[in-house]
């Protein structure tokens, strides 16, 4: 049985390794502080989480990307290392994540 070689670069291409890992639901200080105060959480929907090189990124979702608001990746000290809007051109730091997320906390 011969294997294309397209065949082996679609499978490799289609599997992100991220997906694979199990999160801990527990959140960092730092985001907790961000759920506790309600001028800042109040637009907050989900808080999405994936582990990229040995790192746990959130996603703080508001879903303001609809309305060409901007969305926030942030790492465990809370430190912004990647965000997205609606109609922005994506940032080349997106590249980096997967498709799916893990949803870690809803409102």
């Amino acid at each position: 049985m011969k294997i294309y070689p397209i065949v082996i670069l679609f499978l490799i291409s289609c599997h992100c390794n991220n997906e694979d890992e199990i999160i801990n639901p527990t959140l960092p200080n730092c985001i907790e502080s961000i759920i506790a105060n309600k001028a800042i959480s109040g637009a907050l929907q989900t808080i999405r989480a994936q582990k990229v090189n040995g790192n746990i990124h959130y996603w703080l979702n508001t879903d303001f990307t609809q309305f060409d608001g901007v969305e926030y990746i942030l790492n465990t000290n809370c430190d912004t290392i990647c965000s997205f809007c609606g109609e922005c051109w994506p940032a080349d730091c997106t590249k980096i994540y997967c498709e799916t997320w893990q949803i870690i906390w809803k409102k």
